[in-house]
């Protein structure tokens, strides 16, 4: 990204928010349905719910619905927002219990295979399963706490297994990105099979194995696993760009809608953002998380800015704004040269920042806030032709400023091209 022409340190005044008691008419559709109470920062990724965070008369039922079924419930269930959600709302014991949706991977040397676990149940993740190892021999892996399962047990397992195997009774996942050593298998979960391998040749090899053995073959044996020799952990999360442009997008507009009205969420200006919204493709790509390195993408989100309308050739940079506080939530919610701007930042996912509609000139930019540790969401303002504190003062001395002061939040402002918008 190209260096900006101007950086400024500014403080942001607080404001208090009150929900616009409205006028019957749905912020995203327009319609007049039935309401229900929308929560504009779902309350799994926040500790504590909070009145400017409720849009009670704003969102029918069934534009609620597909934010909520379609978009936060997969990111809970299938990404890394879902761990880290529950880190933030969950018992110490339970925090890894969204993991039940997604394959997850244990690497355990002391058998040198990787294993795979489901989080129904914290102290029971490890799921009987039976895979063929490099040796061409079946290795039955099963997490018995009394160490009391013996072979023969197994084989009466298998026995049940052939039959099911021979009548069709299983599920199948089939992924060529699983490890390259990752031995194909059948795992019992809930008496029922589901047979995991890289490629459907993995699939006949596995299947043609387990139907030829016999109680009395040299090719079985028993590994019994204890989860605390478990030392390398994989997770094949899920990512969709498009959703997350969606949920970013969703948390600006209601927080927007929140902080002037419905009346001005409801132009026709933004017609097309709203029908974008709808009609978006929903895409999917797996980004594994390995303990140690971290997951295997650069970034969560693209660099730069993602137009939900098209910007004219000569725009050649927006301004970016940084909260200087750790450990938030924070969402930017201003206009450029006639654009309306959202920059939304979740979590340690790097900023997403969108383009949502032209023809838009607010005359004060906004700082939304939610503090993780304290609990607390603020609402913050900044008039766009006063600059509290800029570069030219002691910087040292200016943040101090800001920081005795208790209604104001501490910004990094990058303008990027003239006009500076703290001109316009």
């Amino acid at each position: 990204m190209e260096e900006p022409k101007s950086t400024y340190i500014i403080g942001f005044e607080e404001i208090f928010i009150k929900e616009d008691p409205g006028n019957g008419r749905c912020i995203w559709c327009n319609k007049a349905q039935k309401f229900n109470t929308a929560h504009i920062l779902s309350k799994k990724i926040i500790r504590k719910n909070h009145p400017s965070n409720v849009l009670k008369r704003s969102v029918c039922t069934e534009c609620n619905s597909y934010f909520g079924n379609k978009i936060e419930d997969w990111f809970y269930k299938y990404s890394p927002l879902g761990t880290w959600a529950n880190q933030l709302n969950r018992p110490a014991n339970n925090i890894l219990s969204n993991l039940k949706y997604v394959p997850n991977f244990l690497w355990s040397d002391q058998i040198k295979e990787w294993i795979i676990v489901h989080h129904d149940k914290v102290k029971d993740i490890l799921a009987t399963q039976i895979l063929l190892n490099a040796e061409n021999r079946l290795l039955t892996l099963h997490y018995d706490q009394s160490g009391s399962k013996q072979v023969n047990d197994v084989f009466k397992i298998n026995l049940s297994i052939r039959e099911k195997l021979i009548n069709g009774e299983f599920t199948e996942y089939l992924d060529h990105k699983l490890p390259e050593n990752f031995s194909p298998r059948i795992i019992i979960y809930k008496d029922k099979l589901i047979l995991t391998t890289r490629t459907l040749e993995d699939k006949a090899r596995l299947v043609s194995k387990v139907s030829a053995e016999d109680e009395n073959s040299s090719d079985f044996q028993l590994a019994h696993i204890n989860p605390n020799i478990l030392d390398k952990l994989t997770i094949q999360y899920s990512w969709s760009l498009q959703r997350y442009f969606i949920l970013c997008a969703k948390i600006g507009f209601e927080f927007l809608s929140q902080i002037i009205g419905q009346e001005f969420s409801q132009h026709r200006r933004f017609d097309d953002f709203k029908k974008g919204i709808h009609k978006a493709r929903l895409d999917k790509i797996i980004i594994p998380f390995i303990d140690g390195k971290g997951y295997l993408v650069n970034r969560l989100t693209p660099p730069g800015w993602v137009g939900y309308v098209k910007t004219a050739n000569s725009i050649s940079g927006f301004p970016i704004m940084t909260g200087q506080k750790k450990n938030c939530h924070s969402i930017f919610i201003y206009s450029m040269q006639g654009y309306l701007l959202f920059d939304v930042k979740l979590f340690a996912i790097e900023p997403c920042q969108l383009i949502i509609a032209k023809n838009c000139n607010l005359n004060e930019v906004y700082h939304i806030e939610y503090d993780i540790t304290e609990q607390s969401l603020r609402f913050f303002k900044l008039e766009k032709n006063r600059v509290i504190i800029n570069k030219n003062l002691d910087f040292e001395k200016a943040l101090d400023t800001i920081r005795n002061d208790q209604h104001l939040s501490m910004v990094t402002l990058r303008d990027y091209s003239p006009p500076s918008l703290l001109k316009q």
